[in-house]
């Protein structure tokens, strides 16, 4: 399967950072966005990579399996670490679960920092560290192109979000030499390192505005 449409959609991506427009809704969806449930995966794909140059850089991002994740954003976090940064802007904390509902959420403290996410959880807490793990994640988010990008900007902490698109992993190349490779986590009971979910983003639902 060829995903041409999705290597413009990169192209696009390069300029992203420079719109500041409030982005179009692409159409209104009233079904709930129900957080309670765990994120969706498919089964692993094999398809063209994209690539993009970049300078002196080529990225290349290859999907591995399409993924769905309706959650709360329990932190937010932009970065701008170089090429990196430029693909991969922005890192989402996301929360499903019964660890979303309020008699939870308050035993929980949240923090983001060099690309990774930290808990806290106070000795009350009812969930075994087990839950926590494998009901809460850092999402690394590639924008598919400048809308997606302009509406995750809109996502606040404490939003119940639906995302939709890949998993997928990425390789930044200078010359023959790699300078960054990150695979993304196929699995949500994984912790440490490695275990981010790396994001290409297609929607964005929050309320009833989904965006494309």
């Amino acid at each position: 399967m060829r995903i041409k449409t999705m290597r413009c959609a990169m192209l696009v991506l390069l300029l992203f950072l420079c719109g500041c427009s409030e982005p179009p809704v692409a159409e209104y969806d009233d079904s709930p966005i129900d957080a309670l449930q765990d994120p969706k995966q498919g089964e692993i794909v094999k398809m063209d990579p994209m690539e993009v140059r970049k300078k002196d850089h080529v990225v290349t991002i290859e999907p591995l399996a399409p993924y769905s994740v309706a959650a709360m954003v329990v932190h937010k976090r932009y970065y701008s670490d170089g090429i990196r940064g430029e693909f991969s802007p922005l890192d989402l904390a996301l929360a499903w679960g019964k660890m979303i509902t309020p008699e939870y959420d308050k035993h929980m403290k949240y923090s983001q920092r060099n690309r990774w996410y930290y808990y806290r959880y106070d000795a009350t807490t009812p969930f075994s560290k087990a839950y926590i793990i494998s009901h809460s994640s850092n999402h690394h988010i590639i924008p598919a192109n400048d809308n997606i990008a302009r509406a995750l900007k809109r996502v606040k902490e404490g939003d119940i979000v639906r995302l939709t698109g890949y998993l997928a992993a990425m390789t930044i190349r200078k010359g023959a030499r790699t300078v960054f490779a990150y695979r993304s986590s196929l699995r949500r009971s994984d912790s440490g390192a490695n275990s981010c979910e790396l994001m290409y983003v297609k929607t964005v639902q929050k309320g009833n505005e989904l965006f494309r």
